[in-house]
């Protein structure tokens, strides 16, 4: 399920920014945006991530600043010496070529790229990692109450799918009796036309029959499709993570319809069977969004 959180804390030191962004998927699949020096304890920030966020790719982005304010914070600028005498150089040798005056200036090294440097830190101190994981479990949180809301809109939609299905069901129980009626009455005509032109055994013609009303009986799969949909709405109230079951009562969904319109052969749920194939579809559609 999609979502979107951000947190911001800072103590006398540091200030830390973390954003975390949430897309649909089947597995975890964490990535993250931070400094070099974090990476020691991503694997801490992984499993805060995935205490509450089960399923998807989540982006999380981690930025951090120094108080600047902070006596503590005495900041080591290096200049890269090598980069500004290289670049003198090079423009020297572009101006004589070029016939023109070339006149250096502090000004103009300053706004060559990197040409400051900032050592990182060796390690994180535990306060600042703290801080971090402070900030995350916050950003999480933020994350989770935005993928409720949308839960909730989705939980309605699924909902109102669903009771299109069951609607789709009721009107097929009650076609089935007239169903199961005009396929007797049609295949007793046939028979006794073959019966005309053919020396048929009557014990055989009746195995056939029942055979064929039988392979041609839809109430197994009204009855499964009921039940799955009955199952589908407990799981979708439910808590904790749902989405695969949900995905897999979608997929029998769609074979207890599948089968129905391969048995079926009266025209209007022919096409009742084509709308709820859609209902259906649309229904795998919005599973995708759930963890």
């Amino acid at each position: 399920m999609t979502g979107f959180g951000a947190a911001s804390l800072k103590n006398k030191k540091y200030s830390i920014s973390i954003q975390i962004k949430c897309v649909n998927g089947r597995f975890f699949e964490p990535k993250f945006r931070m400094p070099r020096f974090y990476q020691g304890f991503e694997s801490d920030m992984r499993a805060l991530l995935n205490q509450k966020l089960l399923r998807g790719t989540v982006d999380v982005s981690v930025n951090r600043a120094l108080i600047p304010d902070s006596q503590e914070n005495n900041i080591e600028v290096i200049p890269n010496m090598a980069l500004a005498k290289g670049w003198v150089k090079a423009s020297k040798a572009l101006a004589k070529e070029l016939g023109v005056e070339f006149k250096a200036s502090v000004e103009s090294l300053q706004k060559i790229p990197d040409i400051f440097q900032i050592p990182e830190p060796s390690q994180v101190e535990k306060e600042e990692m703290d801080l971090v994981l402070k900030t995350l479990h916050q950003a999480i949180d933020a994350c989770v109450a935005e993928r409720k809301r949308e839960g909730q809109a989705l939980q309605e939609i699924l909902m109102k799918l669903l009771d299109d299905l069951s609607s789709f069901l009721e009107g097929v129980s009650k076609k089935k009796k007239s169903l199961d009626e005009n396929l007797r009455k049609g295949l007793e005509k046939k028979l006794k036309a073959l019966a005309e032109n053919f020396e048929l055994d009557p014990a055989r013609l009746n195995q056939e029959a029942v055979y064929l009303l039988e392979k041609a009986d839809i109430e197994e799969e009204i009855a499964r499709l009921s039940t799955h949909i009955d199952g589908f709405k407990k799981h979708l109230s439910s808590k904790g993570s749902q989405g695969k079951k949900l995905d897999f009562l979608v997929q029998e969904m769609h074979r207890e319809v599948n089968t129905m319109g391969s048995k079926t052969q009266a025209l209007d749920v022919v096409i009742d069977v084509i709308d709820a194939k859609a209902v259906v579809e649309k229904i795998r559609e919005q599973v995708q969004n759930i963890e």
